[in-house]
């Protein structure tokens, strides 16, 4: 009975709270920020890593040539850049050839990853959402500041 009435007050409590204006609009800037700020931020330091390790391994392959096989620098430019060429239209060839399987199995990944993440969510009350949002935030933040 007192386990009910506590459960009772503390709902009452958190339906006050969220329809304060300033949690809705912090809830919102809060999912906002996590479905367009962060991945852009993401996606931009993932292809910037991706760079970096390109132009290595252009580096180490253009020198390997004029070094070992005596091309010159244009040379040895020119047969890295068409063998990135050649790699890049191949794997264009193979997603070509396997894109109906991966999409197949990404939407069946997708709707269960949906409904077990839709299910979770429904399940867990206001102060719960409000806390997960905000340590996602955070955790996406800490990330990208300390890992790039």
């Amino acid at each position: 009975m007192q386990i009910e009435a506590f459960h009772k007050k503390n709902n009452m409590a958190l339906k006050a709270f969220y329809e304060n204006a300033l949690t809705r609009l912090l809830l919102k800037t809060a999912i906002f920020l996590l479905l367009f700020y962060f991945p852009y931020e993401i996606a931009h330091y993932i292809f910037v890593l991706l760079h970096h390790i390109y132009e290595g391994l252009d580096f180490l392959f253009e020198e390997l040539l004029v070094h070992g096989f005596g091309l010159t620098k244009f040379q040895s430019h020119l047969v890295f850049f068409y063998s990135s060429c050649a790699a890049g239209l191949y794997t264009l060839y193979w997603l070509w050839r396997k894109m109906p399987t991966l999409i197949k199995k990404m939407k069946h990944q997708y709707k269960y990853t949906a409904e077990t993440i839709a299910n979770f969510w429904y399940a867990q009350p206001v102060m719960y959402k409000i806390a997960l949002v905000i340590v996602l935030m955070l955790f996406f933040k800490l990330y990208i500041l300390f890992l790039f």
